[in-house]
């Protein structure tokens, strides 16, 4: 859902309205492989297929003059082909007396993602409409590579301690990219802990930062500069019967 004010080739500031609902099942598959050639050290691969659901629902359109004029409204069916890429990862752990030292590179094929098209089973019925809602709007984005390091220190039987550090490679090139998603290369710190104090129940925190790169971009839409950051706080209570 989301209202604003958008302005339109030859028609100026205007109201736009669009509300849509849709829903899809899809099915993808996941391949695994695991190696330990010794007791301290594994290696792991996993690959998760690409999936495009397609979202069919019901879209509600309407444009209007800022004065409250309208110029056209849209309610009945649409769908939207959206792709949810295939991943790669490849992982090593070692483990050395009480600390386990790990990576894991990972590849997303975001370059599926070629542009975003809402379909409407129905005229739209307005120039107006059609210019704004109906056209695909180009993504062209570009598959992205993730670097993840992890370190895992086992205190004593109750204490483990986490830490954690990321490269994570954004998909959006400047061309495309907009207001809804305005990503940006990010370094990724984290930290954390385990704390069982029996043997049925475990007690987790962990603190994630992650610290996007300044971005200055220039495209049809867009002249500035973005400033980002991302903070996210997680606890878990798990009690095993």
């Amino acid at each position: 859902k989301s209202n604003g004010v958008g302005s339109v080739p030859g028609v100026g500031p205007t109201n736009l309205k669009r509300n849509l609902k849709g829903d899809d099942f899809s099915a993808g598959y996941y391949l695994a492989l695991a190696y330990k050639p010794t007791k301290n050290l594994a290696f792991a691969s996993t690959y998760r297929s690409k999936v495009s659901p397609k979202l069919e629902g019901d879209a509600k359109l309407s444009a209007s003059t800022l004065g409250g004029t309208p110029l056209g409204s849209y309610d009945g069916p649409t769908s939207l082909e959206v792709v949810l890429p295939a991943t790669f990862q490849i992982a090593t752990a070692y483990t050395y007396s009480k600390s386990v030292f790990e990576f894991v590179y990972e590849r997303t094929y975001w370059g599926d993602y070629k542009n975003l098209d809402f379909n409407y089973g129905n005229p739209l019925g307005s120039a107006v409409l059609t210019g704004v809602f109906d056209a695909p709007i180009p993504k062209n984005w570009k598959d992205t590579n993730t670097y993840r390091f992890g370190f895992t220190y086992h205190y004593n039987p109750k204490w483990v301690l986490l830490l954690g550090f990321g490269i994570d490679e954004n998909p959006v090139p400047a061309k495309t990219l907009g207001f809804e998603l305005p990503d940006s290369d990010a370094l990724i710190y984290s930290s954390g802990f385990k704390f069982r104090p029996s043997g049925n129940l475990t007690v987790s925190f962990a603190y994630l930062f992650s610290d996007k790169k300044n971005r200055n971009v220039k495209n049809a839409t867009i002249n500035g500069r973005f400033k980002s950051s991302v903070h996210i706080l997680n606890g878990s209570v798990i009690y095993s019967f």
